[in-house]
């Protein structure tokens, strides 16, 4: 496993990743002050952010499901677990956006390559109560 976001495994294949992104910053707010430039007085922690981009190859390796999978975690706006491949827990992030790009498509419509960019923010954990409703509601 390269990383595990909720119940959705990347790994070689079907499903895989191959480049990630990962952006932390932090929030200041900005004062203005007499005869001098605006100060800035530390907040917080500000956004998080991990961009997966891998490719799929359904007629060979399959992988369409867990592109379904993903797009139903999307529609749910639920946060998610993110786990990297060795274990370590990476916090709770919500899927902010999903790009797909098909290529060589088939007579049916579908690509021979599909690639995609899934775009994740940092959020808060969910109550245990909701995490497991919101499993439930993808898979019944």
């Amino acid at each position: 496993m390269l990383y595990a976001l909720g119940p959705l495994d990347f790994e070689v294949a079907p499903f895989n990743t191959h480049e990630v992104d990962r952006t932390h910053a932090a929030d200041f707010a900005s004062k203005d002050l007499l005869g001098r430039r605006k100060g800035h007085e530390f907040v917080g922690a500000g956004d998080e952010r991990i961009s997966f981009r891998g490719r799929l190859f359904p007629h060979k390796l399959g992988g369409l499901g867990e592109l379904a999978i993903l797009n139903a975690l999307r529609d749910d706006g639920a946060p998610q677990l993110l786990l990297r491949g060795d274990g370590t827990p990476l916090g709770w992030f919500l899927i902010e956006r999903v790009r797909e790009s098909s290529s060589h498509l088939d007579g049916r419509g579908i690509g021979r390559m599909i690639e995609f960019e899934i775009e994740l923010i940092r959020d808060d954990p969910p109550s245990a109560a909701s995490y497991i409703a919101n499993l439930f509601s993808l898979f019944g």
